[in-house]
């Protein structure tokens, strides 16, 4: 009987803590809309890139990035095989575009358009922060 009882308990226990663990857990309005309003920045600036993309084509500028990202992918190493005025990050990432996708425009398009959702939706994450004084994660910063 008295294991019965202690067993009784730790039921009771183990529910009540499954509970509040379901509640902690189940998201709230403010989150989902928060997800909502993120989609919604991110798909468009997309958009916006895209569209940019496909009505006007900016070739001078491109032609600097992918000639120089398509020397990199077939092994040129910039500032020894080539002079080159800029840091080479952009350039070795759409070097490995070209690698892995081949030499088609579109998947630099659509890089780009990832690329601007991206730093929308991180920069509209960041503001909001920043106006309600938390962290990413939802905390104080004197919390963390």
């Amino acid at each position: 009987m008295l294991f019965s009882l202690c067993d009784d308990q730790i039921k009771t226990t183990q529910a009540e803590a499954c509970a509040t663990s379901l509640a902690e857990n189940k998201p709230s309005s403010k989150r989902v809309g928060d997800w909502l309003l993120g989609a919604i920045l991110f798909f468009a600036t997309a958009g916006v890139v895209l569209w940019q993309n496909l009505r006007l084509g900016i070739l001078w500028d491109l032609s600097y990035i992918l000639e120089t990202s398509y020397r990199v992918s077939l092994g040129d190493v910039p500032y020894r095989d080539f002079p080159m005025p800029f840091a080479p990050l952009t350039f070795l990432t759409q070097a490995a575009l070209i690698k892995l996708t081949g030499r088609v425009f579109l998947h630099h398009v659509i890089y780009a358009a990832v690329a601007g959702g991206l730093a929308t939706l991180f920069t509209w994450r960041i503001r909001s922060c920043l106006s309600h004084g938390t962290t990413p994660t939802g905390t104080h910063p004197a919390e963390s």
